[in-house]
Parts: C-alpha cells; structure tokens; sequence
C-alpha cells in the first residue's frame, strides 16, 4: 500500500481529542482505575481538557509515591509512563514494619495506578530534579534552604501538607556513633568534595557511590528506611568499613558513610564493623509559627513558587509563567482527598490551557481543594492510568517529521481536520510526538486501511508523583 509521505507526517485525527486512551472512564463522570482511586476528564468551553485523578485518603490501599527517572539520582531523564512501569511491581515500604529483612516479613508490591510528571530539572547538568524529594520514606535529596521553594508532603498517617520554605539546622543532620558521640552529615546523596565532608550516600544515588580511591566509606544496613526522623533516629549496623578502596556498591536496604580529609581520619576513629549507628535528619519550616511536622514523611517533592491555592485563597503571581494560559500539572488535597491535574494547552480551538488563577478557580470550585501546588507544566504535562498516556502532551512532532516549509503544504495537510495548526519543537529540549498520529491513505489507493503513525513518545522529565 502507498502513501503520500506529506501526508504520513503531518494529517492529525483530531476526533481522537473526544476519547480517553485506556481508560473507559467518559468525560463528566468518575470512574474507579484502583482500590481507592478515581480518574474523571473534564471538558470545558474554554476550551479546556482537564485530566484528574482523586485518591481516597480514608482507604489504606491507597497511597502516594514518587518515581525517580531511570531508577537514579545521579542523572537520568525518563517518560512517565516509563518511570511508572519501573515502580509498578517493585517493593514498598508502605503498612509494613520494615524492610524484608530476614526479621521482617515481606513488604507489599506497588500497582502504580496513576502518574504524573514532577518537578523541573536542575541546571547545570538538566539531569536531576530540583532539590528535594522523598521516596518509599528515604529522604535522599535534600530540599534547598531557600525562600521560594514549597514541597507537597505525604505521610507515614496519610495526613498531607504543602510546606513552604524550609531549614537543615546543622546541629540536627547527624551520625551518631556507638560510643555517643555525633558527627554532622553536609550532604545527601551529592559529589562529595575532597576538602573534607561526611556525605551520606543511598541506593537512590546509583549502583555505587561515584567515589575516587581517597578517603574511608562505611557500608551500613539499616533496619528501616532513611526517615525524616529527630530527635529519634534512624538505626543501622555496620556491615564494612573500606579505606581508599574507591567507588562502594550501594545495596537495596543500605547506606554508605563517605567521608573525606579530616571527616575520614574523624570517622575511621569512631568506627568499626558490627557497631549499631543512628541517622538523624531534621526539617523545619522557614515560619516559626508553622505547625507543619516533616518527621516520617513517607514521600514529598519540592516545586517552585506557585503554590497557587491556599487554605482555598488564590495566591497571586506576576510571573509571565502564571498570567498567560499554558498546559498545567498540579497536585491538590482537601480532607478527604488528594488530587492530580493536568490540564492540556496550546491546541487552538481544543484545549488553550490555563493560567495559575484559573487552574485556582478549577481546583477550588470544581474538585474543592483546599490547597494546591504547581508541579512542571508546558510540554512536561503528562498523565498516564494504568500504564496508558491519557492527555495530548503539547510539544508537537519532532523536527524531522515536518515538511520544510510547512507553508508550501495545502491547507488541508498543513492543518488538523478542525484547523489545529501543526507545532515543530526544538528535538534539543526532548524527544517528543504529538501523542496521537495517523496515517491517511491517498485517496486513490485501493486499499485504504490506515497505517499507524509514530508510537506515543512523552517529554523525559527527571521525577514524578505516582498514586
């Protein structure tokens, strides 16, 4: 069978706007995707494609998580639906006294139900998320102590909260000896510097520790997870201690001690194979008022500035980013449940997207939620149920797939069915399709079953947040 190549790259089946990809779930209507979970698309006359999810807080089945592109913190950037069939399956923590220990019995696998994409990637390497995130209750990246960075936080209890600004004071972050005597931790899961520093290293980093041949790392297994945890700690036993040996391997359920300089000579002294250490991390918010408690915070991520809705007050912000309509993801709650939002954009005609006050005004008057955080939006606005992608991320086919000029091409090929010009998109951001192309046969063949177009390919984004 043959076909027009023009019209292999560019005709757009517009009418695949009015489904919900994998789903069965119809527009205005709430339908159960999991065990305590809920997934319902909006339509609006804005026009507006809006995708929620909703997470039944009372039910214990029911949790959230965070995922980590390509299973490392290292550096790695993977599509959602990636990253939520990594997670489907894999061990949790979650309603279970330990890890699976030999003393504990086995932890309960995930079904990651829904995901969504998190936060933005950190400059310079764009490689790793923004500082901040807990996973499966390990807090292996640090939030930054900054005046512009608010985290929605998830606990152990299931109670949630949307923290502001927050501080590490430096007699809280510490390893404390067998012989009682405590050691201040600079840094989680970074590039330890050679000028001298203890930096804690989890199985979140990578395989191994990245380390050069200087220097001492302990091996430590611990019997929990690597908790937000003060003034209790969080205990482990000493497995092996390695002087100059180079990068260490970082087991499931342990930690690595590197240090470097005078912390080496400090640590190699206070140290020894079978000893019973405790881990202690603090956070606090920036307010001293502040009620919030980030001990046992079972998974967080940090975002930026708009945290747009709350106490069910919309926050206004001048920046260009929130007064001018773009696709959005946001995560919001109310006392009994926790919501995902992506809204589509940048489709003429189909859906324009939002700005932070009418993604304040959807979350507050249509889902009423109490409070609401902006998550990375634009081309990185993805949500994906039961492992199928369920939006239309906005970013268009890449590069190569678009006649050059596109002006040269008929109306009727250059444009959707419904007149939706076609976008291009710089391939140097991320590899990215408009998510559903077909093929359209000439109208002359005599054969005219349609060819499927390119396969879905969504924006690698660094982290996200997954019910």
């Amino acid at each position: 069978m043959k076909h027009s190549p023009k019209l292999l790259l560019v005709i757009i089946i517009m009418t695949a706007f009015a489904g919900v990809v994998g789903t069965g779930a119809e527009a205005g209507a709430w339908q159960p995707v999991g065990e305590g979970i809920d997934y319902r698309e909006y339509i609006l006359p804005d026009p507006n494609r809006v995708y929620v999810a909703r997470l039944d807080r009372s039910n214990p089945s029911a949790s959230i998580e965070t995922s980590i592109a390509e299973g490392r913190l290292v550096d790695g950037l993977e599509t959602i639906s990636s990253q939520a069939a990594r997670y489907d399956q894999s061990l949790s923590w979650w309603g279970q006294t330990g890890f699976p220990h030999e003393q504990f019995s086995p932890g309960t696998r995930n079904q990651v139900v829904v995901a969504i994409n998190g936060t933005f990637s950190l400059p310079p390497e764009y490689k790793q998320p923004w500082e901040g995130q807990v996973h499966s209750g390990w807090y292996m990246w640090r939030f930054k102590d900054s005046e512009t960075r608010n985290a929605f936080v998830w606990k152990t209890d299931r109670s949630v909260f949307i923290g502001g600004c927050v501080r590490h004071p430096d007699s809280k972050q510490l390893l404390h000896y067998a012989n009682a005597s405590t050691h201040e931790i600079d840094g989680v899961n970074v590039p330890r510097s050679e000028e001298g520093q203890l930096i804690l290293y989890s199985a979140q980093f990578d395989r191994d520790t990245h380390t050069d041949d200087t220097g001492i790392e302990v091996l430590v297994e611990l019997s929990t997870p690597l908790l937000i945890s003060h003034p209790e700690q969080i205990v482990g036993t000493v497995r092996t201690v390695r002087v100059n040996r180079g990068s260490t391997p970082i087991p499931f359920d342990h930690i690595v001690l590197s240090a470097s300089g005078q912390d080496a000579t400090r640590l190699q002294n206070n140290i020894a194979v079978g000893d019973q250490i405790g881990i202690s991390q603090y956070v606090r918010n920036c307010d001293e008022n502040s009620t919030h408690d980030w001990n046992n915070t079972f998974a967080a991520m940090v975002s930026n500035d708009f945290y747009f809705l709350e106490n069910g007050v919309f926050q206004y912000d001048s920046d260009p980013y929130a007064i001018y309509r773009h696709p959005r993801t946001a995560v919001a709650h109310n006392d009994d449940f926790v919501y995902f939002i992506v809204v589509d954009g940048r489709y003429e005609g189909v859906s324009l997207g939002m700005t932070m006050e009418e993604l304040a005004d959807f979350a507050l008057n249509e889902l009423d939620a109490d409070h609401a955080l902006n998550l990375d939006g634009g081309g990185s606005s993805t949500m994906v149920v039961n492992g199928q992608v369920v939006n239309f991320p906005s970013d268009g086919v890449p590069d190569e797939f678009i006649p050059d000029p596109l002006e040269t091409l008929p109306a009727s090929i250059a444009f959707g069915l419904q007149g939706v010009p076609l976008k291009t998109h710089s391939t140097k951001v991320a590899q990215v399709y408009l998510p559903l192309i077909s093929i359209s046969p000439e109208e002359t063949d005599p054969d005219p079953d349609p060819t499927p177009g390119p396969d879905i390919v969504e924006r690698a984004v660094p982290n996200g947040l997954m019910m």
